[in-house]
Parts: structure tokens; C-alpha cells; sequence
């Protein structure tokens, strides 16, 4: 291996060579052929896309390596640390590089969620040859907060496990675990696809997935260990939606026609519950009344009810075109359709008669399957293309937050809401400070 001195040797007979010639063929470098030496460095920088609390050091240093540092070893670079979003400090604004590595803390802002810093690296000569940018978010409660990193933006399902203090989180292969800060995420377990999580009121979680075929996992033990249920439909070659009630039925269905199931002992046998329904009608939301009845919102918009613990259905009136169903403590019915773009009618006698409360209008529109969730007695809406809503009762409404890239609506178990954007470009987070 050719040692750093005989590489500098040989650098030195190349500036002697080509000083030669230049002075030979000509005293100006306007006048005929130049060549210039610089030195080309490469560097790989590392802290980036940290998370914290605002106000707070990033858990990590951040900082940059000179990856050629052997052969341009014998010049001097420093470095310059400025912020240039989000009002943090550093520790150190200006430093040469030790053994080939410039490196300093980052303390965040408390005004933004978006953190900015740049890296500049100079020369002995001060002359800037290169300039490297540094991203992190800062959290802070009663506002939202907006997150570009991953795990975060390719959320695709939460689950707040109440009964065992914790939150669970998937995104397309893998499940994750909620650690200490609501957004931090440890990966417990890799899936090949991943759908949906769904838990019932004894504590059994669910998993939708997809390995060559559509298989739905259960666990006893709160997510740490999975094992697989009977396949609702033996020939499925597809992703199964799921829905699973408080009292531990599962219901599923893939994109085929008449392939609604449930499962009543657990995912070990399913039945084919389709009596009174449309061939195309797929799960969409299942909600059980306080009477025992099930109502039954299909993906075609289609409103069904059950007397019979869903083994047949009747369809029930509502208004036309729906997209969302949610059946309050108290039996109120609250349907989401699509009249003047988006408008929430409510029923407080069974489906009987409907009455028209809300209406935005946005600026496009998709699934509402994830859209509402219930925190400290406020109803929270998510309407795609809009914003979110929020109402005591379903009567009085108010936009909690105006913007249009939020497309699915969770929380956590200790409510702590969190969006996800559209085209996964994005994730939001809002922690509301406890009022004790």
C-alpha cells in the first residue's frame, strides 16, 4: 500500500511538472492551455433529522468527516456552524477540523417545529469549498408539529393500546413501538406489507399484511409475539380490510365480490355473513348500538343493519353517497357525505330522520376510513383537502386546523394526535399540555 508520503512526493513532482510547461507555452493564462490543481475533498456529515423536545440539545452531535483526509491531510479547514431556521445555538460557531472531523451540539428553538443549520467549510486560504445543510424538529405542546423523517411519513395505521400504557405504529413493512417521547419510534418487528392494526376491548391485537397472500395476524401478549389466523378466504391472493369490535369479532373482506366474513371465536373459523347485502359491498365502518344491532357502512355507500349479530342485513336510509359512519356513546348517528364537499348530517333516533350540521368545501378528496377520534370528550375530524374540525357534540363546530395535506387521523394512548400527510411526504404530531 503506497504510504502518504510517497503520495505527497508525487504530488509535488506534478505541480513541478505542469509549472513547466505552463511557463513554457505561456506567461498568461488568457494566452494559451492552463491547468489548475485544487484539491477535491468529500465529506459525509452525521446528526441529521434528529428529534427533540424545543429548547432542548439534540440527543446526538452533529457534525461533519473529511472521507479523503489521508491525502489533503496537510491543509487546514475549518468550519463554520450558523442556524439559519428556528432561533437555536450551537455550542461552537467556528473550529478547525480535529483528526479530520468538525463536530459540535445543536440546542433547538423553541418557535418552530423546523430546525435549520448550515455547515460551512473553508480553506486555509478562507476560500468556502463546500457547504452542507442540517435538518431537526423541535416538539412542543398546543401546537402542530410537522415532521418530514422516517419513520414518521410512511405512517400507515396507529393503535392505542390503552390496556397495556403503550402505542404501536406501522408503517409499510414494519411495526414500531411508541418510546418515552410521544415521537419517537423503536422498531419491534419486520412484516414483507403491512395494512392495518386493530385491537378489541380485551386487549387481542390484529394485523392485516400481505405475503404472497393476504394474512391477518393475531396477538395475545399486547404486539410482542404473532401467530396467524385461518384464512378468511383460502384462494385470497389480496390485502384484507379489517374491522374488529369491541366484543371480538372480526370482519373482513378483500376486493373480490362476496367476500365479506366474520369471525367469531377469534380468527380460527369465519363465516360468509353476506345475506341482504350487494355483492361489491366491502368492509368499510361497523359500529354496535347499545340496542345489540350492528350498522354497517360499506365501501360502496351502502348503510346496512343487523339484529341477527351480523349474519344478515337490511339496508337502512341515509343520506346519499356516504363516506363515513361514527355511532356516539349515545347512539347518534353521524354520517359524512359528499353534499356541497363534504357535509356531517347527524340522527339521534336510530337513522329515522338525519339533519344537516356542517359543511366545508375541499380542495380534493379520498378515504375517510381513519377521520375521527375522540380526545378528553372533543371530537376531532379530519377531512381530506381541508383541515380538521372539532365539535363538544356534534352540533357546533369549529376548524381546529386548516391544512390540506392531512389524509388520516389517529392518536395515541395517552391522546396525543398524529396525521398523516399526503404522499407520505409528511407527519404531524399536536401534545396538548395537561391542565393539572
Amino acid at each position: 500500500m503506497e504510504t502518504v508520503k510517497n503520495k505527497r512526493f508525487k504530488k509535488i513532482i506534478l505541480y513541478i511538472f505542469i509549472l513547466f510547461w505552463s511557463t513554457i507555452l505561456s506567461c498568461n493564462k488568457n494566452d494559451g492551455p492552463y491547468i489548475e490543481i485544487i484539491n477535491n475533498y468529500t465529506f459525509t456529515k452525521f446528526g441529521d433529522k434528529q428529534k427533540i423536545k424545543a429548547g432542548n440539545y439534540l440527543t446526538d452531535s452533529i457534525g461533519i468527516i473529511i472521507n479523503n483526509a489521508l491525502y489533503f491531510g496537510d491543509e487546514n479547514l475549518s468550519a463554520n456552524f450558523s442556524i439559519i431556521y428556528g432561533e437555536g445555538t450551537t455550542e461552537t460557531d467556528n473550529l478547525f477540523f480535529n483528526n479530520y472531523v468538525a463536530v459540535t451540539k445543536w440546542k433547538t428553538g423553541k418557535s418552530t417545529t423546523k430546525q435549520e443549520l448550515k455547515i460551512e467549510i473553508f480553506n486555509e486560504d478562507n476560500k468556502r469549498i463546500n457547504t452542507s445543510y442540517f435538518n431537526a424538529f423541535a416538539f412542543d405542546y398546543n401546537r402542530w408539529d410537522t415532521v418530514s423523517c422516517l419513520p414518521d411519513r410512511n405512517i400507515r395505521d396507529v393503535l392505542a393500546d390503552t390496556i397495556a400504557n403503550q402505542t404501536l405504529m406501522i408503517d409499510y413493512i414494519t411495526l414500531y413501538r411508541q418510546k418515552e417521547n410521544y415521537f419517537d419510534w423503536e422498531a419491534q418487528k419486520n412484516f414483507e406489507n403491512i395494512y392495518q392494526l386493530q385491537m378489541d376491548d380485551a386487549g387481542v391485537i390484529y394485523l392485516s399484511a400481505y405475503r404472497s397472500k393476504g394474512i391477518i395476524y393475531k396477538s395475545i401478549d399486547h404486539g410482542i409475539s404473532w401467530f396467524e389466523c385461518t384464512n378468511p378466504i383460502p384462494e385470497n391472493n389480496d390485502f384484507y380490510t379489517i374491522k374488529v369490535s369491541p366484543n371480538g369479532n372480526i370482519w373482513a373482506s378483500n376486493n373480490s365480490d362476496n367476500s365479506f366474513r366474520c369471525s367469531r371465536d377469534g380468527g380460527l373459523s369465519w363465516s360468509a355473513d353476506t345475506i341482504g347485502l350487494e355483492k361489491d359491498d366491502k368492509i368499510g365502518d361497523i359500529f354496535y348500538l347499545s340496542t345489540g344491532q350492528i350498522l354497517f357502512l360499506s365501501t360502496n355507500t351502502r348503510l346496512y343493519i343487523s339484529s341477527d349479530d351480523g349474519r344478515s342485513w337490511t339496508k337502512m336510509q341515509a343520506p346519499e353517497y356516504p363516506l363515513k359512519l361514527y355511532v356516539t356513546n349515545n347512539d347518534e348517528i353521524i354520517i359524512i357525505n359528499q353534499d356541497n364537499g363534504i357535509s356531517i348530517y347527524k340522527s339521534p333516533d336510530l337513522g329515522q330522520t338525519y339533519s344537516l350540521k356542517y359543511s366545508v368545501s375541499p380542495i380534493y378528496g379520498t378515504s375517510m376510513q381513519k377521520s375521527i377520534q375522540k380526545v378528553n370528550g372533543m371530537y376531532y375530524i379530519l377531512v381530506p383537502g381541508y383541515g380538521i374540525l372539532k365539535t363538544p357534540d356534534f352540533e357546533t363546530y369549529d376548524t381546529f386546523v386548516k391544512n390540506t395535506s392531512m389524509v388520516f387521523l389517529y392518536q395515541d394512548h395517552t391522546g396525543t394526535l398524529i396525521a398523516r400527510g399526503l404522499q407520505n411526504k409528511y407527519a404531524y404530531y399536536y401534545k396538548e399540555k395537561s391542565k393539572k
